[in-house]
């Protein structure tokens, strides 16, 4: 064997002793807060505060309705692989069910309820929509989060105070905007919007009733209702069955519009939905 051969032998025994000895390392445990959220705004919320700490994973994948969204073993799986659980809480029906399979699953798990503290309005578990709500969901995130990683305080202390900070900003824009309109209107057709429209002293009118698909006596007065306030927008979601709310806009002579209650960002959707209700109002 020459000289050339042995080097070259040499080099692949070392190359594959390489690869074996890197196969039988153990894997290295990450040192992020692994996180899981029923919504997709709430991994927006979660990776907001607790940045380059967290992962976090969304067991309802964004244009999904969760309504109508049913929990499989893989969402099982993802939650006792996790550290913790951020749930909507409220009456949040979806996850009474998903909660159910996973106290079996895993007893360690640490389950955050991020509505602590918020008052639950008529049943509506829509409360990320409103903004003093989101105020009181995000701190209960950064407290979980400190007790995850106390040396890490500081750290999420100044992201909770960035999205609060940017918060309060728009919050006071577009409470000046709104309390200028004429109208304070407006018509769609889920009814989630609630505690948004509570919050800037707006009236929701829903096309939907109770979740359900509406009769005809709460057509006809949603009808009257979106004639006598002058309503020129139907407001959908993307994640819904809109037939109804398209008879109700071709009753009045309306258009149809979408207004996202499952935003992947959560400020960015603020700033769409309220600038859409605004030009509705003109």
């Amino acid at each position: 064997m020459s000289s050339m051969q042995k080097m070259i032998l040499s080099t692949i025994l070392i190359t594959i002793l390489f690869i074996g000895c890197g196969k039988n390392q153990p894997m290295q445990k990450s040192n992020k807060i692994n996180s899981v959220v029923t919504l997709i705004t709430y991994k927006d919320f979660v990776e907001s505060i607790g940045g380059a700490e967290v992962v976090v994973t969304s067991l309802i994948p964004p244009g999904a309705n969760p309504h109508a969204f049913e929990p499989v073993p893989d969402h099982i799986k993802q939650m006792s692989d996790a550290d913790v659980y951020f749930k909507v809480g409220g009456n949040f029906h979806f996850e009474e069910e998903l909660m159910s399979g996973v106290s079996v699953s895993r007893e360690k798990l640490t389950i955050i309820d991020c509505s602590t503290g918020i008052k639950i309005i008529n049943n509506n578990p829509h409360v990320w929509l409103g903004p003093d709500q989101v105020k009181i969901i995000l701190k209960n995130i950064y407290s979980a989060l400190v007790r995850f990683k106390p040396d890490k305080e500081e750290y999420f202390n100044t992201n909770l105070e960035r999205f609060l900070t940017k918060l309060d900003s728009l919050e006071t824009q577009f409470k000046n905007k709104f309390n200028a309109a004429d109208r304070k209107t407006f018509v769609v057709y889920h009814e989630a919007w609630g505690y948004y429209a509570n919050h800037f002293n707006l009236v929701e009118l829903a096309v939907e009733k109770e979740g359900k698909e509406p009769n005809v006596y709460h057509m006809k007065n949603i009808v009257e209702e979106a004639k006598k306030n002058k309503i020129k927008v139907i407001f959908s979601e993307p994640q819904t069955n809109r037939q109804s709310a398209l008879a109700v806009a071709h009753e009045i002579g309306a258009n149809i519009d979408f207004i996202n209650p499952h935003p992947a960002k959560y400020l960015n959707n603020f700033i769409e939905v309220s600038n859409k209700l605004l030009e509705s109002f003109k």
